[in-house]
């Protein structure tokens, strides 16, 4: 067996995360000196964000000629289009070089990923599980809605094999890459989980030093007292700071654990190395940038897009299917118009959303019942009082 060497990392960003980008290509860059990085921004590259990042290409999503791509842009959040964006991106990558590792931009290396430039010899495409030791039913619950393959890594040699499997994974992320996880769906993640049965040469890749993340860290013997941080006996190849948030530094991650809590940093040795990469995304901050948004969070007029407007592009319903570019229709009222008159097949589309509907009818159902106890209560206090007023008036006393 021989090593495969990596010839690009890649990540998927918006503008607004570029502090993240930062870090994990400096990371790369310190164990990968010779390898290309690719930073793909799926909206617009300013240019103070440009002169940051020395020595790593830049590129923007819609120079890859998606077909209807700001249709696509307005039908996701921005997280789910980064996510529908990474085989579109990885065929654009493997046209010219032959391997790619696709790294999401919270991950950041602290080793040289030599499993994975072993396995690149042998198998042409390698992913990660979340857990590769038995759970609580409650967390592998959890785990299943989300994927039980993990899609914030990903390497990939170029084959025939690999470019069908590209090809299977970019038609179904062109619209079938969102958030309902009660009905087991998870952005582009949920469909890897049918990859290692209908691909051939797909390693799951068990290597315990690599994707360490909230959710496996009570079973891979993470320890982290001062760096050099170790996963057991071996060093952390990469861990993978998912739900971390600059404004709770506090905490490992924002998303809840299986036990139903956010994670706190000190219960599971973390506090090191969580107090280190917030120090490295502070550094990475550029003041030009700090209120930078994703653009494709609003229309061009400032308005903030409602989820059931990108649902009716989504869903790809006859009557929005003139439209090219949603972003202009807020003003004219188009699309505000065309979601009331769907609302209820919208509602329908997602689990979660029937859901919310289901408990907002019941609110209101258990408030209109209070109000009528209150009102029934209150009629019988007055009779009351006035069967006291009669009985005790001067009138009463008299007769």
């Amino acid at each position: 067996m021989t090593k495969q060497p990596i010839a690009v990392f890649a990540t998927i960003i918006t503008r607004d995360y570029y502090r993240f980008a930062k870090v994990w290509s400096d990371s790369v860059r310190l164990f990968y000196p010779n390898a290309e990085i690719v930073i793909c921004v799926a909206d617009t590259i300013p240019e103070k964000m440009r002169d940051s990042f020395e020595d790593v290409q830049l590129i923007q999503a819609d120079e890859f000629q998606i077909s209807g791509f700001r249709r696509m842009a307005f039908q996701y959040t921005p997280f789910e289009l980064t996510c529908a964006v990474k085989p579109f991106l990885l065929k654009h990558l493997l046209s010219e070089h032959e391997t790619v590792v696709y790294l999401d931009a919270d991950t950041c290396l602290f080793h040289q990923l030599e499993s994975i430039e072993y396995a690149l010899d042998d198998y042409d495409i390698i992913l990660t599980p979340h857990l590769t030791k038995s759970e609580n039913s409650g967390s592998e619950n959890r785990i299943r809605n989300a994927g039980t393959l993990n899609g914030g890594f990903l390497g990939i040699k170029k084959s025939g094999n690999s470019n069908r499997f590209i090809d299977w994974w970019s038609e179904r992320c062109r619209y079938e890459c969102y958030i309902d996880p009660l009905s087991g769906r998870f952005v582009d993640q949920t469909w890897l989980d049918l990859v290692p049965s209908l691909f051939e040469k797909v390693l799951v890749c068990r290597d315990e030093s690599l994707n360490v993340a909230y959710w496996n860290l009570h079973d891979r013997g993470f320890r982290s007292p001062q760096p050099p941080f170790f996963v057991g006996t071996q060093p952390l190849g990469f861990f993978h700071f998912s739900g971390f948030r600059l404004t709770s530094p506090e905490r490992l991650t924002c998303h809840l654990t299986g036990h139903g809590q956010t994670q706190q940093i000190a219960e599971e040795g973390t506090t090191e190395l969580v107090r280190w990469y917030a120090e490295q995304l502070q550094s990475a901050s550029i003041t030009d940038l700090e209120q930078l948004e994703c653009e494709f969070q609003r229309y061009h007029d400032g308005t903030l897009i409602d989820p059931f407007h990108r649902e009716t592009i989504r869903g790809r319903y006859a009557e929005a299917a003139d439209i090219h570019d949603p972003f202009g229709e807020q003003g004219s009222g188009n699309i505000p118009e065309i979601t009331d008159s769907l609302r209820c097949d919208i509602v329908l589309s997602r689990k979660h959303w029937q859901l919310e509907q289901m408990q907002q009818e019941a609110d209101r159902q258990t408030a209109w019942i209070q109000k009528r106890l209150h009102r029934r209560l209150d009629k019988r206090i007055v009779e009351v009082l006035k069967r006291c007023l009669n009985r005790f008036s001067p009138k009463t006393k008299a007769a």
